[in-house]
């Protein structure tokens, strides 16, 4: 008996939506030591610009259609990168703004990578969860094209 086809559109629109929850809880339930919303102040906009293009990325995913599956992969590809550029340019290469880093309190939170010496910031716990998730959601959009396109 043959194993049952994976449904690649299915399980990428359900990573993001599980990425969605545990962003929009790391982003409004204090669950110190893993976040540090104390001096982050309201996460409102940071949750709403993240459920916009999720939202947006799902509605293309469900459509199945080529040129939209292929555009909703964009935004999952952008969503990392920008989670990179925030992250580990600082962290890998000490370039880049970090007064945000210890403004927000990202100082104070759980670390499992260890620090770099000289290099400001470490990603903490919280955004390394995120990050496995988001490239989750990427890796499945990039079978989910790779799917759409052999049915053509």
């Amino acid at each position: 008996m043959p194993a049952p086809r994976i449904d690649w559109t299915r399980l990428s629109i359900g990573l993001a939506l599980l990425m969605l929850v545990y962003f929009t809880i790391t982003n409004h339930v204090d669950l110190y030591p893993l976040n540090n919303l104390g001096p982050a102040g309201p996460q409102w906009p940071s949750t709403l610009a993240g459920w916009i293009q999720f939202v947006i990325f799902i509605a293309l995913m469900a459509t199945r259609r080529r040129l939209a599956v292929l555009a909703a992969l964009v935004i999952a590809v952008v969503w990392i990168s920008l989670q990179f550029r925030q992250w580990y340019f600082p962290y890998l290469f000490n370039i880049g703004p970090v007064d945000w880093y210890f403004h927000h309190g990202y100082a104070d939170t759980l670390k499992v990578l260890p620090p770099i010496p000289g290099h400001a910031v470490t990603p903490d716990l919280q955004h390394n969860l995120l990050q496995l998730l988001s490239l989750s959601v990427a890796a499945a959009a990039i079978m989910a094209v790779r799917q759409s396109f052999w049915r053509a």
